[in-house]
């Protein structure tokens, strides 16, 4: 291999009669999503049947972790629209000051509307989660130690369960910045909704100046918020607020 391979989001230059397709009041687009990875012509006489193996592999990660990242930060220009970009979302803010006081954290919870509140599950990077694992009550005691509902083993948090995620998908608590990131998502994650036309193309070429084949993996979907009310954002606000 010549590199580790990244997917990336593709356009064309004219879309199709078939760009989009309309299911009620939610209209996806077709994104291309594409991975490419390139096999000198010495090493594929060699070692065709290992490169094919390791090919898929290498591209289902690739994709799946493009695709993640899109769920919550994608633009929705030649890309899925992530939670992170959807208007119409709950959101609330909180300093980092208070994201470790239990009352104010429970409060900012409690932002989710009770009819979404069933199934609804967390998701923080693996630094923030450890800032509320850290918390103490007032006499200094650890909260997750006395209280139900906090614990490093099962990962919940008010009873709902946590998932955490890379800082490239939510910003973690210590790197984000005030007024600008989020840093918590809460919510039914099953009212995210990938459409994909159902087709993964694989296709290879020769690129002879480099004396390489080139094997590409190429998906065409689109991802969108279904109910923004299904979910609540907590955005880092600056210190005095």
């Amino acid at each position: 291999l010549s590199v580790i391979p990244t997917a990336s989001w593709i356009s064309e230059d004219t879309p199709s009669d078939r760009q989009s397709v309309t299911t009620g009041s939610v209209t996806f687009s077709y994104y291309g999503l594409e991975v490419k990875i390139a096999q000198t012509l010495l090493s594929e006489y060699t070692s065709i049947d290992a490169f094919e193996r390791e090919f898929a592999r290498l591209a289902v990660e690739a994709m799946t972790n493009a695709k993640e990242i899109a769920i919550f930060n994608g633009s929705g220009s030649g890309q899925p629209t992530g939670i992170l970009k959807t208007t119409g979302v709950n959101e609330t803010t909180l300093t980092a000051a208070n994201f470790v006081k239990y009352d104010k954290l429970f409060e900012a919870v409690g932002k989710l509307p009770v009819g979404y509140r069933a199934g609804a599950e967390f998701a923080m990077a693996s630094a923030t989660w450890d800032k509320i694992v850290g918390m103490v009550d007032t006499a200094g005691q650890p909260v997750a130690r006395v209280n139900y509902g906090l614990g490093e083993t099962t990962r919940s948090l008010f009873g709902y369960p946590v998932n955490l995620v890379e800082e490239d998908r939510i910003k973690g608590i210590d790197t984000a910045t005030a007024d600008t990131d989020y840093i918590v998502v809460l919510g039914q994650f099953n009212k995210y909704a990938i459409n994909s036309n159902g087709n993964l193309g694989v296709y290879k070429y020769r690129d002879e100046d480099k004396n390489q084949d080139v094997t590409k993996a190429l998906e065409f979907l689109d991802g969108k918020v279904l109910d923004a009310k299904a979910f609540l954002r907590i955005k880092l606000a600056a210190a005095g607020k």
